[in-house]
């Protein structure tokens, strides 16, 4: 599963912020190294989220923190995560590496998109 795969290093940072409403938001940064496929994987998630079970009732647990991405302007904090495949990182991002930061990343060799649901 690809957010297993990706793990909290592979995340946006999580901080919160409050809505006009009071409602806390948890905005979604951009993380400049990550693919566009990830991100379209990830924005997806967040879509697809629900939070009833199979009859209709609300899940067990904690409710699901509210991410929003009209912010998704700013920029994640987060170092880039090394060992991933190398599709995992956007490809105009890695080809502005150095040879020495390359190899720091320890990518992978690529995987195909389809061996990978999203949750």
């Amino acid at each position: 599963m690809l957010i297993e795969e990706l793990g909290p290093e592979g995340m946006s940072s999580d901080d919160s912020e409050i809505e006009d409403d009071g409602r806390k938001v948890f905005p979604v940064r951009r993380m400049l190294w990550r693919s566009k496929e990830i991100e379209r994987r990830l924005n997806q998630v967040d879509k697809d989220y629900n939070t009833t079970n199979a009859y209709g009732n609300l899940r067990a647990g904690n409710p699901p923190r509210h991410r929003t991405r009209r912010n998704a302007l700013k920029v994640s904090r987060r170092k880039p995560a090394a060992g991933y495949p190398l599709n995992f990182y956007d490809c105009n991002w890695y080809a502005t590496l150095t040879k020495a930061q390359q190899e720091d990343l320890s990518a992978k060799g690529s995987v195909d998109w389809l061996d990978y649901e999203a949750m």
